[in-house]
């Protein structure tokens, strides 16, 4: 089995109040623009991986913000998750 994302659940990003999302095998994020895409893809990023340094001067600090990762398939059988 594949690692993927299982879920996701954030709040207070940007102009993104509250994202809860069970996500399947193929997904697609899509809104207008200014609605926080791209920062939802800079918080996947900042909670899954330890050395972000060089994305840091691109990432923008919306502040206030919390949010989960839940992800499959790093240990068998087991959901990992990960937290800011």
């Amino acid at each position: 089995m594949g690692i993927k994302i299982k879920r996701i659940d954030v709040q207070n990003l940007g102009p993104i109040k509250e994202f809860k999302e069970e996500f399947s095998n193929l997904n697609v994020v899509y809104g207008k623009n200014s609605s926080g895409k791209s920062l939802l893809t800079e918080f996947i990023i900042q909670s899954l991986f330890k050395n972000t340094k060089r994305w840091k001067e691109e990432f923008r600090k919306p502040g206030g913000f919390k949010g989960n990762i839940s992800i499959e398939g790093l240990e068998k059988d087991k959901i990992s998750d990960f937290t800011i």
